[in-house]
This record gives C-alpha cells, structure tokens and sequence, in this order.
C-alpha cells in the first residue's frame, strides 16, 4: 500500500451504532501537507533578518517548534483523508453524524494518526413485508365534490371592488391600523398599521370582527374583548382589552356566477356543462393519485410496525430539520412567512421541533426498513433506472443530463442509487398487500 494511501487501523464499537475509526496517513504525505502549509503562510511570518516570505521553514520551526505548522497542516488536509477513509469502509459503515475528530499523534518522520467518533446507520430486522393489510380506499367522486371545487375556483376569480358608500359586512376585505390596550396601557404585540382583515373570518379575538360591522372608510372605532382563556400569549390570557381600530380601505368580492362565461374565461370550453365534466375528470386523476399516497401510508404504517431497529437521535434529529424545512417552503408558497407562523401559532422553535419528533422517527424507521426489504430482495439501480432519474431532474430544473452526469459527486451518485432502490422496495411492498375492506 502507498504512503499516501489512509490505512484504517481499526473501529472500537462505543455504543450501539456509535463508532471510533482510528486511521492514519503516511510521513510522505504528511510532509507534503505541512511543507504546503508552511508555502502558504510565509509571507504572513515576520522573522527578524528575514524579508517577508524568506526564512527558510527550517529556522521557524526551531524558533516556534516543530510542530508549528502542524495545525493548519492537519486542518487542510484532514477533510480529504476522511472522505479518503470513509471510501475504505464503505461496506462496512456508513456515517449519519458529523465526525468528532481527535489527532492521536503527528510527526513528519512518522506520519499522523486520528480518530473520528461517528453515530453510523443502523441495520434494520423487519420480520415481514408481504401480506401487509390496507383498508380499500373510496375513490368515487360525488356531485357535491364537484361543487365544492367548483366554488373553489369561482373564489379564485372573485372580483374586488371598493367599497364607499355603506357599511361593514361580513365578507369585505379590510385594511385596518389598530393599537391595543389593557387597562389604558398598549402591551406587546397589539399594534399593526394597514393589516388586511375579512370580515367574519374569524381571525381575531371573538368579538372583535362583530363589532367592526358597519364602520366606514376612514371611521375609528373603540372595540371591546376578552382574550380567551387558552390565549396562546401568557400574559394576555383571560385579559380585558380595548383596541382603537381605524378602518383604511374595504373592498367587497364579487363571485362570478357558475355559467358559460365563467366556464369561458377560466378553461379552453366553451359551455359549463363541458368545464363540469373536465372538473370531474381532474377530481377522478387526483382522486386516484391521492389513493395511491394513502394506500402506501396505511402500507408503510404496518411495515414500521414490523420493524426493530435502534435510530440514533442524531438521524431523527435530521429528518426533523427536513420536515421542517419543507413546511417552511410550502409556508413560502401559500405567501405566508414562517417567522408569521410562528408568531400566529404560539410555536418557539423548540416546541416545533419537538412536534415533528415522532414523525421523524416513523419516517426514518420507514426509510431504513425499505432499505432491508431491497437488499433482502436483491434490488439494483440499472444505468437505465439512473438515466430516467436523471431525465427527470433536468426535465424539473431545466439542466443538461450530460453535464449534470459530469458535475455529481460519488456520494451524490451513491444516494441516487439507493433513492432507487427504496422505491423498488416500495414498489415490490405495495405490490404484494392485501386489500381489505375498511372498518365500520
């Protein structure tokens, strides 16, 4: 083996799934690495009789010590020599948590040797994956599902127009400041200028919407409430409050009618008898779609049932970053920020993570039980399988396939595959359940 080959000297089991790899690099290498150091740094050392960059390392070693250089030496090169090692014992172990590394010794005659403390996959023992029982799903379309979308869809379309010359109903969209206060003084958090309010939404403390009803444009209204009981802000539950509210602006919506305009201006038909029949046909495809997601939920459930494996926090932990990450990009997508969530919801983001715990943990067993099922089944990702996945990337982000081969990774590749192969994991569970017919 090379001097510059890292050589894996051995792996001390800690504790469940917690592992210490001891491993080293050669004196040439490391030599190499801290003569790199030493080019690097020169210029910055003022050694006196020196110009800046021209006391020879030698000097500034004896000066400072030999190991001056060691540190950054380590700190370029220890990166690339973990990846190097992690290569080595690929088979073996495979890291979920960022490593605690630990220098063992250093010397450029001898080489250097380091220890990274790592938490690393579990194996999971699923005791069964065919067989698996799911509820037979409803996947008929009824009338007033139509209606319910179609209404959904004249709301989108709703026209605004100002309103002026009458009061406040339920159903208007306002714009409004207001301040409050409990016994004469404003507290925390009860001051907004131009925040938009429908009336009759039910967004505000009871009572407060009611008695905006009727005010005018440019009207300032005293309201009266009680913050409730279970108020999510401590400090404001059960409290009498008093707000000044001013009312900017109020528009009215107008709902177009369920007619061959409407079918018209909102689709490529030309009647609404056309439109209704398309809708139900949409419904059916999402209705479908939306089937095949709960049967692999109801499906997956029972294969985490059937399942013993010991998660490492550090795993549940991540997935919980995931979850939330997501929620805040669908957050993002329905125009609302996630600092607003959070502000409106009473979450910190302690009590958010903790929320999401356990669906972490039923996601990951999930993920790592699927990872079973295809090596027990002698699952592979083909070239083609990784084309197709690939196609598809580029088809969402609008990428090259060749270039978009010649920029990933091995690790990158290497997700890919196993992405793969825990679908057709999925793909041989779901196959293989029984449907049955749903509890009364």
């Amino acid at each position: 083996m090379s001097e510059d080959n890292v050589r894996v000297s051995g792996v001390e089991q800690l504790e469940p799934n917690k592992v210490k790899i001891m491993f080293s690099i050669g004196p040439d290498r490391f030599e190499k690495a801290v003569a790199d150091t030493y080019e690097e740094n020169k210029r910055r050392l003022r050694i006196p009789g020196f110009r800046a960059g021209k006391a020879p390392r030698k000097l500034i070693e004896a000066r400072y010590g030999k190991d001056f250089f060691y540190e950054d030496a380590i700190n370029n090169i220890l990166p690339a020599v973990y990846e190097e090692m992690l290569t080595s014992v690929a088979d073996e172990l495979e890291p979920v948590s960022r490593p605690i590394f630990k220098l063992e010794s250093a010397d450029t005659a001898k080489g250097a040797e380091f220890s990274a403390e790592v938490w690393v996959k579990p194996e999971a023992v699923v005791s069964s994956y065919t067989g698996l029982e799911y509820p037979r799903i409803n996947m008929e379309v009824t009338e007033d599902d139509i209606d319910r979308e179609i209404a959904f869809e004249r709301e989108k379309n709703a026209r605004y127009s100002p309103v002026s010359e009458r009061g406040l109903k339920n159903g208007d969209i306002t714009r409004i400041n207001f301040e409050g206060f409990i016994d004469g003084v404003p507290f925390d958090g009860g001051k907004s200028e131009d925040y938009e309010l429908v009336i009759g939404s039910g967004r505000f403390i009871p009572g407060f919407e009611e008695q905006m009803i009727g005010m005018t444009v440019g009207e300032t209204r005293l309201v009266d409430v009680n913050f409730p009981d279970d108020y999510h802000a401590e400090h404001l539950k059960g409290k009498p409050a008093r707000f000044e509210v001013t009312l900017n602006e109020a528009h009215e919506k107008e709902v177009p009618e369920a007619d061959d305009d409407f079918a018209q201006n909102v689709s490529e038909f030309d009647t609404f008898a056309e439109y209704r029949e398309d809708m139900r046909e949409r419904l059916l495809e999402r209705r479908e779609h939306d089937a095949k997601r709960e049967k692999e939920e109801f499906i997956i459930t029972e294969l985490v049932k059937r399942t013993e494996v010991n998660v490492p926090e550090v795993m549940i932990g991540a997935e919980c970053e995931h979850i939330i990450q997501n929620f805040e990009r669908s957050l993002y997508s329905q125009g609302m920020s996630f600092d607003r969530f959070m502000e409106s919801s009473g979450h910190t983001e302690e009590s958010l993570f903790q929320s999401y715990l356990e669906p972490a943990r039923r996601n990951v067993t999930a993920r790592l039980a699927l990872e079973t099922v295809a090596k027990k089944e002698g699952f592979t990702a083909t070239e083609e399988d990784i084309d197709a996945e690939l196609n598809s990337m580029t088809a969402d982000y609008g990428l090259d396939v060749e270039k978009l081969k010649e920029t990933l990774t091995k690790r990158e590749r290497d997700s890919m595959v196993l992405d793969i192969i825990v679908q057709k994991a999925l793909k041989h569970v779901t196959e293989n359940a029984v449907e049955i017919e749903p509890s009364a």
